[in-house]
């Protein structure tokens, strides 16, 4: 499970055609294949090449930078020339773009971005996105910071995860149909947005619906729908015990029951724990996204079974 090939050119700014001859003429690396045939490349792969372009940008011939990266063998430990890989380099990173955020700085932040865009998507969001948010927080909580910068770097990170998912192009075109939304009420959909980032670079086919969706609306979508093979709800604003369970319930209870449902997000912590099946029918709860991953991975091993061998070797 990894990028396509036009997923990485656009993050490295290497031309397609120059990657497959580069691929080809060094064997840089070997690539894997989805089962529709298309070539997957790892994080380590688009690392490997953002850290070729930035020799070939010091002046290095691109045979030149390739021996140099081999023979200093820094392909997976030494930060990339002229990018920040290093934790320290992320944390400044992280640091430039909340300062540039505060300052109504679009382009300012734009330019920290590019400086980030190397990065796996799942370590930008983790490193960077999640520690501005919650930095935001904090401060318009202490009243540090007002809601015009909560509004702005909320719209400049919707922008950034949104096209994250543009272009992972919601996932392999194969990949199990997931259907992602957050309940009625729950309007915030950062959240939500990295994990539908995080699905598909697990090889996931996601449907973003969005925020504040009523439960009945959600569950007539599913119903319609025949490839839906999970639905996952955010739980992002705390509400009461009894009418979280009561909402998450009915929805359980409008969705077929070969349909999983995962509920997750910091909403969830009334409940009790990572996990609360039995006293929700049949709903999974994952108050953060490890849990969510541990929870998913039990239940593709459950339908790769029940779906046999055919349907696991596409034939």
């Amino acid at each position: 499970m990894g990028y396509r090939i036009k997923t990485v050119a656009e993050r490295t700014g290497i031309p397609r055609n120059t990657i497959l001859a580069w691929e080809r003429r060094y064997e840089l690396f070997d690539v894997a294949r989805a089962a529709n045939n298309f070539r997957e490349y790892s994080d380590k792969d688009v690392e490997l090449l953002a850290r070729i372009k930035a020799l070939c940008d010091e002046g290095y011939r691109v045979s030149e930078a390739i021996s140099l990266l081999r023979e200093r063998s820094v392909v997976a430990a030494a930060p990339t020339v002229g990018q920040p890989s290093a934790l320290g380099g992320v944390v400044d990173g992280q640091q430039e773009l909340m300062e540039r955020l505060l300052h109504f700085d679009r382009a300012g932040a734009d330019r920290a971005m590019e400086r980030l865009w190397f990065l796996p998507f799942e370590r930008i969001i983790d490193d960077v996105f999640l520690p501005c948010l919650h930095e935001m927080g904090d401060g318009w909580a202490q009243g540090r910071y007002s809601i015009t910068q909560e509004h702005f770097m909320s719209a400049f990170l919707r922008d950034q995860l949104g096209g994250m998912l543009r272009q992972l192009g919601g996932g392999p075109e194969h990949g199990q149909m997931v259907v992602c939304s957050s309940i009625e009420g729950d309007s915030h959909e950062l959240g939500l947005l990295a994990v539908a980032i995080k699905l598909a670079l697990r090889g996931w086919r996601v449907e973003n619906l969005g925020a504040d969706l009523p439960v009945v609306e959600l569950a007539r979508h599913v119903r319609a729908s025949e490839s839906v093979r999970l639905v996952i709800v955010a739980v992002t604003v705390k509400r009461p015990e009894a009418e979280l369970r009561r909402v998450l319930n009915a929805l359980r209870a409008l969705i077929p029951s070969e349909i999983s449902v995962v509920a997750g997000g910091p909403g969830v912590s009334v409940l009790h724990g990572p996990s609360h099946d039995s006293a929700l029918d049949g709903v999974h709860v994952c108050e953060r996204f490890e849990d969510m991953a541990r929870v998913l991975a039990g239940l593709d091993a459950v339908q790769r079974v029940e779906r046999g061998p055919r349907a696991i070797s596409g034939s």
